[in-house]
């Protein structure tokens, strides 16, 4: 993967845990608490993107001096990194339902009948 490949997922996943935050599906993935924590998360991981393809795009205008014949890469990028598409595909494609008030209070006397 490009660096421009890195700084689009960043945006992407960002983008994502926005979206998923500010609405009400973050519910289905953490509890209320979280919010704002997955919302900071968010908008760091938003930002970062933007800082990125803000200081790629200075990069390739500015001039590069002539590369030698050792500074080529070898796709020293893993394979697996391309597994950071995994999460934002699974928001998309994959939307668990929310927990409903039956399932919650079942869970929570499993918990308590476990802990006696």
């Amino acid at each position: 993967m490009d660096r421009l490949t890195h700084v689009g997922l960043l945006v992407l996943l960002g983008a994502v845990t926005v979206v998923v935050s500010v609405t009400d599906a973050h519910l289905a993935y953490v509890r209320p608490g979280f919010r704002p924590f997955l919302l900071g998360a968010g908008v760091l991981l938003l930002a970062l993107g933007v800082l990125g393809l803000t200081r790629g795009h200075a990069t390739t205008r500015s001039a590069r001096p002539a590369p030698s014949a050792h500074d080529h890469e070898h796709g020293t990028t893993p394979r697996v990194a391309w597994l950071l598409l995994l999460p934002v595909a699974v928001m998309f494609l994959v939307a668990p339902p929310a927990l409903g008030a039956f399932t919650v209070a079942r869970r929570a006397q499993c918990v308590r009948a476990s802990r006696a």
